[in-house]
């Protein structure tokens, strides 16, 4: 999958070709991965290998920079912006593009779910300017997840000219 925005090329790819996988290990939002985090799960990510059904997407910008990921596991998103790349819209654009209706036909997707922390406002504009819509409220380990959906077919916003 090669997707073109008007600041982002959106590239498959492979976790072990991913420049910015320390960064996301790193990030204390690592508890919302899609999956049910386990210890062999995260020694698996830190050996630089992707969950079998994983779909990985990197997104460049114009100077071919890494700036972010997109990331299916099990029907589910996770996406992640390098700190200096956040706050301009580039999460916006990413997961909009990556979660159109022509990616998820690519990736072979009928449905998207993503999980947020409800205090991560930013990342709640993300998903729902990528046309998710909120599906209901969850608990982990004590902290309040907004859940939302995605189907092939909705609108979406479009992306900034």
């Amino acid at each position: 999958m090669d997707i073109e925005t008007p600041r982002l090329r959106l590239v498959s790819s492979r976790w072990q070709d991913v420049e910015l996988q320390h960064d996301v290990l790193a990030d204390d939002r690592l508890a919302l991965l899609p999956w049910t985090m386990r210890g062999d799960t995260i020694a698996a990510y830190r050996k630089a290998t992707a969950l079998p059904s994983s779909h990985v997407i990197r997104a460049l910008n114009q100077e071919q920079a890494e700036i972010g990921i997109v990331e299916f596991a099990a029907g589910s998103l996770f996406f992640f912006v390098r700190q200096p790349w956040r706050g301009g819209g580039l999460a916006s654009e990413m997961v909009t593009a990556a979660c159109s209706d022509m990616a998820m036909q690519q990736l072979g997707l009928n449905l998207i779910r993503a999980r947020v922390l409800r205090e991560n406002t930013p990342s709640v504009r993300v998903v729902t300017k990528a046309g998710f819509v909120f599906s209901r409220l969850a608990l982990l380990s004590g902290r309040t997840i907004l859940e939302f959906e995605r189907r092939r077919g909705q609108p979406v916003t479009p992306l900034p000219s």
